[in-house]
């Protein structure tokens, strides 16, 4: 048996330890970094869930999304009832693709897509689901936030920040979603509100988070 040469040894060694350090962070040590302590304050409600139906919803949220804090809620604006998820996981993977399928009862999607809304510090991507419904008008319209910014593409979002979360630990991705069924012709005014709802809870978010 030949053995390995010594002036092999130290840098094999070190090619070695450094593949094992993202093993410990992710595997045994399962490092997560948490950068908005404050998001518990504004979007999330802390306390155990009360009735049955309650229980029964947060676990079906932490197995489906492995989401580690959640709110939903509603609210009437003009008459049209508009309802809301938001989502904390650091599998982010769950929360990306395609949420609209958890949420939104409407089987047909016609297309998706995104949308750029300008504001004072900078366009915000929406990400924009379209349906064919011929009973009335169909609004889903959702917003990802991952490491302080939104989010056009996860995909790739994921891609830049592996090199330092391969080391550092994870992240957790944040979703906003919002939907509306409403009368034909009422897609316009949903909208609206939709995207007021959608820039104000990344405001929220923003100044939570930057304290």
């Amino acid at each position: 048996m030949t053995r390995l040469s010594l002036r092999y040894l130290y840098p094999l060694s070190a090619c070695l330890l450094l593949a094992l350090v993202p093993v410990v962070v992710h595997s045994y040590l399962n490092v997560r970094i948490e950068d908005c302590k404050a998001a518990a304050r504004v979007f999330v409600q802390q306390s155990t869930p009360a009735s049955e139906s309650s229980r029964k919803r947060d676990a079906w949220m932490r197995e489906q999304f492995e989401a580690f804090q959640w709110r939903e809620g509603s609210f009437v604006k003009g008459g049209q009832r508009f309802d809301f998820s938001i989502l904390r996981s650091y599998d982010a993977k769950r929360l990306y693709h395609r949420p609209e399928n958890y949420f939104a009862d409407r089987a047909f999607v016609r297309e998706r897509g995104m949308e750029w809304v300008a504001t004072d510090s900078g366009a915000v991507p929406l990400h924009r689901v379209y349906y064919d419904d011929p009973s009335g008008a169909v609004l889903v319209a959702y917003l990802l936030v991952y490491r302080s910014s939104p989010v056009t593409n996860p995909y790739w979002a994921q891609l830049r920040a592996a090199p330092v979360e391969l080391f550092s630990g994870r992240t957790p991705m944040t979703l906003f979603l919002i939907r509306a069924h409403g009368a034909p012709g009422t897609l316009r005014v949903m909208e609206n509100v939709g995207r007021e709802w959608l820039l104000s809870s990344l405001g929220d978010y923003r100044s939570a988070c930057s304290h």
